[in-house]
This record gives C-alpha cells, structure tokens and sequence, in this order.
C-alpha cells in the first residue's frame, strides 16, 4: 500500500506491549510519522494534546486510564485527533462503543490486514471495524 496521499500522517501510539508496539511501530513506518508512544493513558493524553497528530492508535485495557478513557478526554477537549482502538476484545459491546466516540476498532490478531485500511478509512471519515467472529 502506498502512502497517506498528502504525505505521511502523524500519528501518536498507546500500548503497553513491548511485541505489539514493535510490531505496530514495523506497520506505521512505511505509511506514517509515528510522533510518540505511551505506556499509559495520561501520557497518550499529553501527547496527543502536545503534538495534535492526525490520528491516535489506542489500545483499550490499559491500566489506570484505558483507551476509552483517554478517547472520551480528548473529545471533551475539543480535540481533532482521529481515534483507531486496536485490541484484543473481541467484544460487539465494545464494537459499539468505540463507534459511539467516532472511532475505529482494529483486531490485534488482525492488525496487519486491518492497521493501514483502518486509518485510511478513518482520515477519509468512515469508522472502520475488524469483523468479529460469529458468535455460537
């Protein structure tokens, strides 16, 4: 896949896995600026507020403030940044949610099928979600 079309997106990272950043931070180099990583959600909140990147890769179960948190933070101040949850809940309830705050909900075991089209979908303005699987 080539490039965002107005060149690379910025984008700021929140997980606390040692792999998944590694193998999120291989993913994001060839399409974007990664600006910063956060291990938890304050920080992500700092800087997402200090350097207002494009789009922020949040992952949900994070100790003290989780992703949902950090994401209902930054709507109530007025931020733009676009929001991609990328977690391993395979949860419709959580599905849900993340829609209701405008955001995107990528897989983790689907994230380098899922990751890039997310985001592209997401700066278009379209909410992407990884399909679950059927319950039952």
């Amino acid at each position: 896949m080539k490039p965002f079309a107005k060149g690379k997106a910025t984008v700021v990272l929140m997980d606390n896995h040692p792999v998944t950043i590694a193998a999120v931070s291989e993913i994001l180099a060839e399409h974007c600026k990664l600006l910063g990583i956060a291990t938890n959600g304050k920080m992500a909140v700092d800087l997402i507020r200090a350097f207002t990147p494009e789009m922020a890769i949040l992952d949900i179960a994070m100790a003290g403030m989780n992703g949902f948190e950090v994401a209902r933070s930054l709507k109530q101040h007025g931020s733009e940044t676009k929001i991609i949850f990328l977690t391993s809940v395979e949860d419709p309830d959580y599905v849900d949610a993340a829609r209701q705050l405008g955001a995107s909900y990528v897989l983790k075991r689907r994230m380098h099928i899922d990751l890039v089209l997310s985001m592209r979908e997401i700066m278009a303005g379209h909410i992407f979600s990884s399909p679950l699987p059927e319950p039952g």
